[in-house]
């Protein structure tokens, strides 16, 4: 994540005190039509005294929260595993078959990170001045260990995983923009009003979970077609003709 905003930096001795949130975490996997999120909270810290004479809770706030968004492609990890494990799990970029059987397949997810600085007002009640998020692609490529690494069906099996690893991988860097205005749109509930500092890192994580949700749909959507190409009789027709004994 990009360097956060030195918010105790910010205020004079009059001001309200900063406090920071740090850090929540956010997991979306693809499951077909649904999808999975698991959300971890990290812990508030406060400090200074309140300003108690400021308005109180679920006020609405004049200044929106600045947004910072970086979206990172992480690393692709390769497994190889039974046959009936390729059958289950995490719904695929592709799920590469011969005679019914799945030889391979290439899993993503997205993993969010967010924090918050924000000032402390009334009694108990804080508004978020910056919002810090950064949404991580993670890929894994899965084959059938019966193949051994390096022979000719592993080779084929890996570089048609890779085709949609790259899809994938292209499809979210061109996400940049997206992403950030779906975080914004949805930035409303935590920066729209004054929070009650007990609930401010559910309400970050609630954030969080449904924009990257809201992220990993969108890739899904805009690469869809690109897998469902490389995912056709012909397609594995060629990819399978170099090999034999399949």
């Amino acid at each position: 994540m990009q360097e956060l905003i030195d918010a105790s930096s910010q205020p004079t001795a009059s001001s309200a005190p900063p406090l920071r949130l740090d850090r929540v975490v956010t997991d979306v996997a693809s499951l077909g039509a649904r999808q999975r999120v698991a959300v971890v909270v990290g812990m508030l810290m406060v400090v200074g005294a309140s300003d108690t004479t400021a308005a109180p809770c679920g006020q609405p706030v004049t200044e929106p929260p600045a947004l910072e968004v970086v979206t990172r492609v992480g690393p692709t990890t390769l497994r190889r595993v039974s046959s009936e494990r390729l059958a289950r799990g995490w719904r695929s970029s592709s799920r590469h078959r011969v005679a019914g059987r799945v030889l391979g397949m290439t899993v993503w997810r997205l993993k969010g990170e967010a924090s918050m600085d924000a000032t402390t007002v009334g009694d108990g009640c804080l508004t978020v001045t910056s919002v810090q998020a950064e949404i991580t692609l993670l890929q894994e490529v899965r084959i059938d260990r019966r193949y051994r690494p390096g022979s000719c069906q592993d080779r084929q099996i890996r570089a048609h995983e890779d085709e949609h690893v790259r899809y994938n991988r292209d499809g979210f860097r061109s996400l940049q923009p997206t992403a950030r205005a779906l975080l914004a749109d949805r930035l409303t509930g935590i920066g729209g009003r004054t929070l009650a500092a007990d609930t401010a890192d559910t309400m970050l994580g609630k954030w969080l979970a449904e924009a990257t949700d809201a992220v990993g749909r969108e890739l899904e959507r805009q690469t869809s077609a690109r897998h469902g190409n490389l995912d056709t009789p012909a397609s594995y027709r060629r990819w399978l003709s170099a090999c034999s004994n399949w």
